[in-house]
């Protein structure tokens, strides 16, 4: 009887793992970032399969490649480092310390390289809250430094964004988002609105579709599909 409970309760302990498992959080295809880390011991892949960009003062280019390769930590937490065509490098660490019923807070610490010596360091602030019918709403702070060659000195960058997101129907889900940033150093501002839809292909995978608008200055446009893996 005693093992037959046991049994009992590690068949449960695996179904609910298996069931927290299911629920794959990605950080694409939004601009967005979430406050969930990658489980402890599994790697998640999230990439481009393809980006069309179509800017005011140029021809539209298409390419494809950009990703981000996480690994999951102990202590709900996990290392990513990103790509970006042409040449740019991100390094990134987030934890996930903060936990409620209906809420989740995160922190994001980075660095990014670029081209030649141009470099950028933030942390960010994400918050995911579970709203009444279905809704969810996510919200982002950063704060970054960034160095540009050959300007001397550090100029701070701040970027606030809100996300509405909810499920459609079965596997689907979609979002709307708006993003502000601004610098201190000239007064600088740009706005964006960005959407998407998102398709859970079992537990392990998820197959997304976004546009991006820069609204101010309205200069520019951006589609991408893109799938997540996790392993």
């Amino acid at each position: 009887m005693l093992r037959r409970s046991l049994a009992c309760l590690l068949l449960a302990a695996a179904c609910a793992a298996s069931a927290e498992e299911a629920a794959m959080q990605a950080d694409r295809p939004s601009l967005t970032a979430g406050p969930y880390a990658v489980p402890a011991g599994h790697v998640q892949l999230e990439a481009d399969l393809a980006r069309a960009t179509g800017l005011a003062s140029g021809p539209a280019r298409l390419r494809g490649g950009d990703f981000t390769l996480r690994l999951g930590l102990p202590g709900q937490s996990d290392a990513e480092w990103s790509y970006q065509a042409p040449l740019s490098h991100s390094f990134r660490f987030k934890m996930n310390p903060w936990q409620g019923e209906n809420w989740s807070a995160g922190l994001v610490s980075g660095i990014v390289l670029g081209e030649g010596k141009a470099a950028q360091v933030g942390l960010i602030l994400p918050l995911d809250l579970s709203l009444p019918a279905g809704w969810d709403l996510g919200a982002m702070l950063e704060a970054d430094l960034i160095l540009d060659d050959p300007d001397p000195g550090l100029r701070p960058l701040w970027t606030q964004s809100l996300l509405l997101g909810r499920a459609l129907f079965g596997p689907l889900s979609g979002y709307a988002e708006w993003l502000h940033q601004s610098q201190a150093a000239g007064g600088s501002e740009a706005q964006a609105f960005g959407c998407g839809l998102a398709l859970a292909l079992g537990g392990h995978a998820l197959l997304d579709a976004s546009f991006e608008a820069q609204l101010a200055p309205l200069n520019g446009a951006e589609a991408a599909l893109g799938l997540s893996l996790r392993y």
